[in-house]
């Protein structure tokens, strides 16, 4: 784990250790609130989010997702519905 101002400071070094393949938790103020990992095809998750990302479907955080034409489900529940629980348990 890394916080977030460590990351900072040494940013590239940190990224050359990504393309060699490992992988960090990014923490702010003792919070863990990122992981960052190379994209690969090897690591599933964040490859599938950057090619949605890039096919339009998907868009940055600060954005809401267009076009889908399904719900998106997690465990039986609206991924909406997830998001928003989510939210109020950190209030």
């Amino acid at each position: 784990m890394i916080g977030v101002r460590e990351m900072k400071a040494h940013l590239s070094g940190y990224l050359e250790k990504v393309k060699a393949g490992e992988l960090f938790t990014i923490t702010d103020r003792g919070h863990e609130v990122a992981i960052l990992v190379p994209l690969r095809p090897e690591n599933p998750i964040p490859f599938r989010l950057v090619k949605l990302m890039k096919s339009g479907i998907l868009l940055g955080s600060s954005r809401k997702p267009q076009g889908l034409r399904q719900l998106i489900r997690m465990k039986g529940k609206l991924l909406s519905k997830t998001i928003l629980e989510q939210r109020e348990s950190r209030l």
